[in-house]
């Protein structure tokens, strides 16, 4: 199992520690993914969205807008579990990732390489000035 913890700050993308094994590494709040998705399709303020057999929801806690993203079962990643949060500091948006990944070390890096390339497309997009508040991290 993996656990990984990624922070896109104004200008770069710092991966904070290496990718750490078994319970070592950045809490996701559960301790697996099954336990994550049981309990996040347990929540009512939550509303999951399924697209290509993702499985992705997204709400505000406080400031801050926290997404969770679920791998399909034909990924090579499967199961694994994305938790993102947005949070706003000082007028900039920071972006935290969280990463359960229950498959082999290799499709887990993949994974993180892969949505690495969602967050600084994200990170563009909040760049710009005009861009006041976050849209789901994976559009545009």
């Amino acid at each position: 199992m993996m656990r990984i913890l990624c922070r896109l700050v104004p200008g770069s993308l710092l991966v904070t520690g290496a990718m750490a094994m078994a319970a070592e590494g950045p809490d996701i709040g559960f301790p697996t993914v099954a336990d994550a998705l049981a309990a996040l399709s347990a929540d009512p303020e939550l509303e999951f969205r399924e697209e290509s057999g993702w499985l992705s929801a997204d709400r505000r806690e406080g400031n801050d807008v926290v997404f969770w993203t679920f791998t399909s079962e034909q990924h090579e990643a499967h199961p694994a579990v994305i938790k993102r949060i947005l949070i706003k500091t000082e007028g900039e948006w920071q972006l935290e990732m969280r990463v359960l990944c229950e498959a082999d070390e290799s499709a887990c890096a993949d994974l993180v390489s892969e949505f690495q390339a969602f967050n600084d497309r994200l990170h563009k997009r909040l760049s710009r000035p005009a861009n006041k508040e976050p849209q789901n991290p994976d559009s545009g």
